[in-house]
């Protein structure tokens, strides 16, 4: 795939230098790499009665106020790094080659640029690939937040400004400059094996580098979309999905995506479509009783309601999969109040799935997994509906918190290391606990820290106790 130029400016390329190394690795072992935005979170929480919807005042009370660090990159490199430096404590495994976790970005020369690489450094990333800009500030994140009433989420986000700051001074110059240090290091076949993580915070042309040298140096990529940014990729071409291998969103996004396919090369014709949408709404019946059964699926939807959602999305990951990409993964939280926050997954692929091995007492929670056809083919979608596993507090960064520990465990280290198959689906429970996990604090790092870091509660937390087997990197009984 050809990418069309973009000349990274001069000035940009001289204000930007690097940051000395913060952590030792074993360069013999294939990374985790993610490239993507640092922010310093900026967390409001207002009275309830102070903003309403599409309302603003010139002046507003607040209850809470707090910091945490942020960014689509930095939450994913800390929810992975957090998980690895987890089981190398607890693991009878601790001693063996696990991969380090490595971060490309950018902040900005101020304090909390300062305090976003030491709490990277706490947690086990490695910021030698992150740079400083001197002429730009630390990207900032204002989020506003009200106190939600009527469900089980203790804030609202009502309003989120996002300042880019240094993150936009992260040109495709650096990253093929990352990776051409990366490979020195790691040797010409020594990235191979690894996982690149991407999101949608950076410019186009940074990501689109990015995926032209993880596809040259034979790491598996994972992608997070969001905002304008795959629209204009696809207006590039839409060739560029087959640079990634695992695509993950939220459900909306997937399906606001896949219109945009949709035009562009369509998939199938209507009278396929009718027929697949009758025979799903005959595998929905089954799946949840037949038609005497409750008609309530377990995340509180009705049947027929589910049954448009999962078309929906069976349609999109496979019009998206048909372009090239290996997986796609539709993270249910369109619907928060139903889905407590964060619902679960539905993987789509080209080939046909397995189902995901989960302890019998997990049904007692509604967790619950079935394989469902696409248009393609039977058994080409899974779907793991999942409930939270305690009170959900803020949503923030909850999909972060899936796609960290997801691509750590798609390393060919920590795969070897744990016995792990090569079918994705068996890597989605733990990703989906860890999601789940992260919606009980306010702000994304902090809700990773006290997940891995400061967890006391039992029977639910995740060591030291009967919720994850980290000899076996699996769920076990609760």
């Amino acid at each position: 795939v050809s990418r069309p130029s973009s000349a990274c400016p001069t000035s940009a390329a001289e204000r930007v230098e690097a940051i000395p190394p913060v952590s030792t690795d074993d360069p013999s072992i294939p990374p985790l790499i993610v490239c993507g935005a640092l922010n310093m979170d900026l967390i409001t929480v207002c009275g309830d009665h102070v903003i309403g919807e599409g309302q603003l005042k010139s002046k507003v009370s607040g209850n809470d106020f707090s910091t945490a660090a942020g960014g689509k990159g930095l939450n994913q490199s800390m929810a992975a790094a957090l998980l690895l430096k987890k089981l190398r404590e607890m693991s009878i495994k601790a001693s063996a080659r696990l991969p380090t976790i490595r971060l490309i970005g950018a902040v900005g020369k101020d304090g909390n640029g300062a305090a976003l690489r030491e709490e990277l450094a706490s947690a086990g990333v490695d910021t030698e690939l992150l740079f400083e800009d001197s002429k730009h500030p630390t990207g900032v994140a204002n989020i506003m937040n009200i106190p939600e009433e009527g469900s089980s989420h203790g804030v609202d986000t009502r309003m989120m400004v996002n300042v880019d700051g240094a993150n936009k001074s992260l040109w495709q110059k650096h990253v093929m400059d990352a990776f051409a240090h990366l490979s020195d290091k790691h040797g010409v076949d020594g990235l191979r094996g690894g996982v690149l993580c991407l999101q949608c915070e950076l410019e186009l042309q940074t990501n689109l580098a990015a995926l032209e040298r993880a596809q040259a140096y034979g790491l598996t990529t994972v992608m997070r979309p969001g905002g304008t940014m795959m629209e204009d990729m696809l207006g590039e071409s839409v060739e560029y999905l087959s640079l990634i291998d695992v695509f993950c969103a939220q459900d909306d996004e997937m399906i606001k995506l896949a219109r945009v396919i949709e035009q562009k090369k369509p998939a199938w014709d209507e009278a396929k479509l009718a027929g697949y949408k009758n025979k799903m709404m005959q595998c929905v019946q089954c799946g949840y009783g037949g038609a005497d059964g409750d008609q309530n699926t377990g995340q509180g939807i009705q049947r027929e309601d589910w049954c448009k959602k999962l078309v929906a999305l069976a349609t999109a990951g496979g019009a998206i999969a048909r372009l090239g990409v290996h997986y796609t993964i539709a993270l249910l939280m369109k619907n928060s109040t139903a889905y407590g926050g964060f619902g679960g997954c539905v993987v789509v692929s080209r080939h046909r799935l397995s189902q995901v091995p989960l302890p019998a007492e997990w049904s007692d929670h509604n967790w619950r997994c079935h394989l469902y056809p696409t248009p393609d083919g039977d058994e080409r979608m899974l779907v793991l509906e999942t409930q939270p596993l305690h009170k959900t507090i803020d949503t923030t960064g909850s999909a972060d918190a899936f796609i960290g520990p997801l691509a750590l465990q798609l390393t060919s280290s920590v795969r070897d290391v744990f016995g792990l198959s090569n079918q994705i689906v068996n890597r989605l429970p733990l990703a989906c606990a860890l999601a789940s996990l992260s919606l009980r604090h306010l702000g994304a790092s902090t809700a990773y820290k006290e997940t891995y870091v400061n967890s006391t509660e039992t029977p639910k937390k995740i060591v030291n106790g009967p919720f994850l087997d980290v000899d076996r990197l699996s769920l076990i009984h609760i």
